[in-house]
């Protein structure tokens, strides 16, 4: 999904965003399909996937990424 706005790193969790966040020493990175209450819906370069936002938050990279 395409978006004109702006990313908006205090609303990460916005359907067609793309996340950046620390998972071990690597990064992860997927796009925002689906947000639920406590959890996010995300697709990564191999699955589609459901995270909780608890989990994420702290390890998000706040940095805006290029549009794939």
């Amino acid at each position: 999904m395409e978006s004109q706005e702006a990313y908006d790193p205090d609303n990460p969790f916005k359907v067609g965003n793309s996340l950046c966040w620390l998972h071990g020493d690597n990064y992860r990175v997927a796009e925002v399909l689906e947000v639920e209450a406590d959890r996010v819906r995300l697709s990564g370069m191999t699955a589609t996937y459901w995270r909780s936002k608890k989990s994420l938050l702290p390890r998000l990279d706040k940095r805006r990424l290029p549009r794939r």
